[in-house]
């Protein structure tokens, strides 16, 4: 259990919307449904009633929201010591794609740990990336001091930044279990006449695939949702196709299949040159030193304490 669960759960119950909840929170909403989950999982009770019934506390959740009302004053109250412990500490933030924040939460987390426990004087926050090419603008108007992304993006490339190979990204097409290129590997060419279901919050990850997609000269009918979750929804046997770094469960029949991409997507840090400080070389030599498979593994249900969100 976490604070990240304990602010998503204390939202939706206050507010009684999932989407009003991630707005209150400033992430998206398949974040604050992937938390509610996971604390219900772990819980192994259903805190919330669930469509066609109205966004409502359980029997379990009402009997869980003083035990949660507790937590949040311990974790708020913890910070404040921290902080008063930190005065004048140095301020990090890392801009990581919504994609990864996701899918990735072991490494991030792992980030944060190294950097900090290195030096206690500076601290780390994370926020979300705006999709390609806008998380440039981020970047330079200084919302992030360090940013994850695809490297070879032209909008990163600038002389005014900085950047650092870290690994490369895994692409994985996810289709219904039936689907007739459920084989070994897929490739572009072979998304000539699919149905590519895409989604709203495009990262650089879903922005390099499409371009390499329409390099490969295969024509593609592209239909868009507003979240992951709700595209593969919309898979058939027979057709539709969707994209995701890792192999991620969802409790549905599908199946990953990697997607062989020429050229691979390379994914790196980005920073701007005029603002390099010591504290962001450290954090940028902390990051490098992580293991490459850390960002690649297929993840689960994270319950360590992760790190805190940064507001926008």
């Amino acid at each position: 259990m976490n604070e990240r669960q304990i602010d998503c759960f204390l939202a939706v119950a206050r507010l009684n919307s999932f989407s009003s909840a991630a707005q209150a929170l400033y992430i998206s909403q398949p974040a604050v449904s992937y938390q509610i989950r996971s604390l219900e999982k772990e819980l192994n009770v259903r805190l919330f009633c669930r469509p066609p019934q109205p966004c409502a506390l359980t029997a379990a959740g009402k009997a869980f929201l003083p035990e949660a009302q507790r937590l949040d004053e311990a974790f708020r109250g913890a910070r404040q010591r921290m902080a008063a412990l930190a005065e004048g500490a140095t301020t990090l933030v890392l801009g990581c794609p919504q994609v990864m924040l996701r899918a990735n939460e072991d490494a991030l987390f792992e980030i944060v740990r190294q950097a900090e426990a290195l030096d206690p004087s500076v601290r780390i926050e994370s926020r979300e990336l705006s999709a390609p090419p806008a998380h440039a603008e981020q970047l330079r108007e200084g919302a992030v001091d360090l940013m994850i992304s695809d490297i070879d993006l032209p909008e990163v490339s600038l002389q005014s930044m900085e950047r650092r190979f870290l690994f490369l990204s895994g692409a994985y097409a996810c289709m219904h279990q039936e689907h007739p290129h459920a084989g070994p590997v897929l490739t572009c060419e072979d998304l000539d006449g699919e149905r590519l279901l895409l989604y709203e919050d495009r990262t650089a990850f879903l922005a390099s695939i499409c371009d390499r997609i329409a390099r490969s000269g295969a024509r593609a009918d592209i239909q868009t949702y507003d979240s992951f979750a709700q595209a593969i929804a919309y898979l058939r046997p027979e057709r539709g196709i969707s994209f995701f770094p890792c192999p991620l469960p969802v409790g549905a029949p599908v199946r990953y299949v990697p997607l062989a991409l020429d050229p691979p997507i390379r994914v790196g840090l980005v920073w701007m040159r005029q603002r390099e400080t010591e504290p962001l070389r450290r954090l940028i030599r902390t990051i490098c030193s992580l293991p490459a498979q850390l960002w690649n593994a297929p993840r689960g249900p994270v319950t360590r304490p992760q790190y805190k969100a940064a507001a926008p």
